[in-house]
């Protein structure tokens, strides 16, 4: 090749060097300029100007969310009446992947692990916090609540002290929360007897833990369905079920065993089924088992069976939220009881506090339209969604008189119940219902005997509850590994639980139980929420 020619392809490939480099220089950020003459200080302020969001948005927008649903929901969200509305309102349509609360956590986990990830996750208990601070793939919402959620923005303003309980230990919220100050959630359970039973076989209601079992003999012997079969469930229940479950009854016999396990006495954290003072509860129930007095299948049926055996009339005494619940309407032939008195004289019953669920809306990584997302989210915090989402549509399951919520007819062929849930998601959203928004809607039938019935209890509870307190990511992780451990996948307590009340060896049972809550971290665990009590 001659030195003509080399210097020509030279010339060439410097040339071409040369716009190459001029054109990526005057594409990147960091210059000096833009194409346009637009400087790096407008170029950033440009990218950083407010997303305008107005609903309805002029293009329809689509997004993918995960949610939980309420066991009394039987439909898909978009064939309720409250998201058909939303949608109609804010021109956003949200494809929902509904998965039951069995397993879910295993789901979800399985999500964020292959980064197959939604673009939002709707209700409680779908996400944690300390996810998003260990792999980024939740955003922040600090910012995006300033601006995008008026309706959120003013509870926090109303609420001193909301703000610090739903910002973790980094600084951020990751999730909005929800919350329902509702007087019937202070005591969840009551418990019912089967009143014609006791007229039939001349008995009168029970007033003390021997009574009681002495009623339940004869529930079993006296035939008092009188069929000619021996076929009467004396007493049914969900084990370690808060509002089904029998554990208010711990407190006749000096123990307490509240709904979670944890409580406060004179300041100091306490994990319940540790404690000396259960022992005589759990060697009661062995007794009432083992002699057939307690349905012997409550270790392994389920909340639908529980309630087919309850309205089917064929149990003498058990638990729920209300009567209603378990009849779908008022049954003369059942009526509560107040707290028996155990062999001391001791009687008592079990409540809680409305806590500040934390986790009830969370936006991921793979959202591309965070800000609109958020906006349709706080539609939840306004006080007509609030109260329709919880209660059921308004302008379907609810009519607005002044500033009054009030029901509308049943359908015919339905509960008030199956009403509710056809139509809105009830417990499991983002919502919140203060004592003012509560009182605004009209008692049904339901709710009204569960105020009565809270009333009635009432004289017999003692506050104890225990306010969860936001945890650093180390003491979160390890209390995750404990509920896992004792309460949710390995369930080492209902399994404990099992052999004290079926087994030959109760004592030796709940000895071995103890020892291995111990082996679990129970004394850890309360040592870490009695650090954050203390602070």
């Amino acid at each position: 090749m001659n030195t003509r020619k080399l210097l020509i392809i030279l010339s060439a490939v410097i040339m071409l060097l040369s716009m190459m480099l001029a054109g990526c220089t005057s594409g990147r950020k960091d210059s000096g300029s833009t194409p346009s003459g637009e400087t790096d200080e407008q170029a950033v302020e440009a990218s950083q100007k407010e997303v305008e969001v107005s609903f309805p948005l002029v293009e329809k927008l689509n997004l993918k969310m995960v949610g939980v649903p309420h066991g009394n929901v039987k439909k898909d969200y978009n064939e309720m009446s409250l998201f058909q509305q939303l949608e109609k309102d804010t021109n956003v349509h949200v494809d929902w992947n509904l998965i039951t609360s069995d397993g879910a956590r295993e789901k979800i986990n399985l999500m964020f692990a292959t980064n197959d990830l939604p673009d939002a996750f709707f209700g409680p208990e779908t996400t944690s916090s300390v996810t998003a601070d260990k792999t980024q793939q939740l955003i922040p919402l600090n910012d995006l609540i300033d601006k995008y959620a008026p309706n959120f923005s003013k509870i926090l303003e109303e609420n001193e002290g909301l703000r610090d309980r739903i910002t973790n230990q980094d600084g951020n919220i990751y999730s909005l929360p929800m919350m329902e100050d509702n007087v019937a959630e202070t005591i969840p359970s009551a418990m019912f007897i089967n009143k014609k039973w006791l007229d039939e076989l001349g008995l009168a209601l029970p007033t003390t833990t021997d009574e009681f079992y002495n009623v339940l003999q004869a529930f079993k012997d006296g035939d008092p369905n009188k069929n000619g079969k021996s076929d009467e469930i004396p007493f049914s229940f969900l084990v370690s079920h808060g509002i089904q479950g029998p554990d208010s009854l711990a407190l006749s016999f000096g123990g307490r065993l509240p709904s979670g396990h944890m409580y406060l006495e004179d300041g100091k954290v306490v994990y319940a089924p540790i404690q000396d003072n259960n022992k005589d509860y759990y060697m009661w129930l062995n007794k009432l088992y083992r002699e057939k007095l307690i349905d012997q299948e409550i270790f392994t049926h389920n909340a639908d069976v529980y309630k087919a055996k309850v309205s089917g009339e064929t149990v003498g005494a058990f638990f729920a939220w209300t009567e209603n619940w378990a009849f779908t309407k008022d049954n003369p032939d059942y009526v509560p009881l107040l707290p028996l008195k155990g062999p001391n004289g001791q009687q008592g019953w079990n409540n809680q506090i409305n806590q500040v669920n934390r986790e009830a809306f969370s936006i991921t990584v793979a959202n591309e339209h965070p800000e609109a997302t958020l906006a349709w989210a706080d539609q939840f915090y306004s006080e007509e969604i609030s109260i329709g989402a919880t209660n059921g549509t308004v302008g379907v399951v609810l009519k607005k008189e002044g500033d009054k919520y009030v029901y509308n007819p049943i359908p015919e062929g339905m509960d008030s119940i199956a009403f509710r849930f056809d139509n809105a998601p009830g417990y499991y959203a983002p919502r919140w219902i203060s004592q003012e928004r509560f009182r605004k809607v009209e008692f049904n039938t339901n709710l009204q005997e569960k105020v009565n019935l809270v009333d009635m209890y009432k004289p017999y509870t003692k506050d104890v509850s225990f306010t969860y307190p936001t945890l650093s990511l180390e003491d979160e992780e390890r209390v995750k590994q404990w509920g896992t451990d004792v309460s949710a996948k390995n369930a080492f307590y209902e399994k404990s639980l099992a052999k004290i009340v079926m087994g030959d060896t109760p004592e030796k049972a709940l000895e071995d139980m103890v020892a291995g809550l111990k082996k679990l971290g129970a004394d850890e665990i309360t040592a870490i929420y009695q650090k954050y009590l203390d602070q």
